[in-house]
């Protein structure tokens, strides 16, 4: 089975990849930000001819296909997104600061009021959350494209919404593996493993 995954930065896609990854017992690959067409064309080819992949990609990425006919080329595409603008505007925030600040990592709960406020001030004035919000507007097109269910970050880590949109759409889901490897307090421990290109 070929599972497109297509979601905007900060909607918890690693572990949700990761997790979905584990239930379905299939390989999954996630494409870098970095990821140049020109470059990795044949990694694309690759992936559409596999018969068994879980394929992650942002509505960004330019993959040699409009977006909604290289959904096609896939068994199922689950899109995902974030509904609550705030914590999600803050925990991009909370990104561009740990990685491009302070140089390290997201890994693990944050307060983002420890972010220091000229830092923040310095961060909004580079940072473009519009751009996200483009992206989440190209997810919910698609998914008015495609006739299908956009799942949201809150559906997936604080209610089952997500569980069992996924239980009905997946003939074969190994639910308890799934809850192992999504939850939050075991998944850093769980799930080093690494699938990046």
């Amino acid at each position: 089975m070929r599972v497109l995954l297509v979601c905007v930065p900060r909607t918890g896609s690693n572990s949700f990849l990761k997790a979905l990854s584990k239930a379905l017992n299939i390989h999954h690959i996630s494409i870098p930000d970095s990821f140049n067409l020109s470059k990795n064309k044949a990694l694309i080819d690759s992936t559409v001819r596999k018969e068994s992949i879980i394929f992650r990609i942002s509505p960004i990425h330019n993959v040699g296909y409009n977006l909604d006919k290289f959904c096609l080329l896939f068994d199922k595409v689950i899109l995902l997104s974030r509904l609550n603008d705030e914590e999600h505007y803050k925990s991009l925030i909370n990104l561009y600061y740990k990685e491009n600040i302070l140089g390290f990592g997201t890994n693990g709960v944050y307060n983002f009021n420890d972010i220091p406020t000229p830092i923040v001030t310095q961060i909004e004035q580079v940072f473009n959350y519009e751009e996200i919000v483009v992206q989440k507007k190209q997810i919910e097109n698609l998914g008015l494209i495609l006739n299908q269910k956009v799942l949201y970050y809150e559906e997936i880590f604080y209610s089952d919404v997500g569980l069992k949109y996924l239980q009905s759409t997946f003939d074969t889901f190994d639910s308890e593996k799934y809850k192992l490897y999504l939850n939050q307090t075991t998944k850093l421990s769980i799930t080093r493993d690494k699938s990046f290109i």
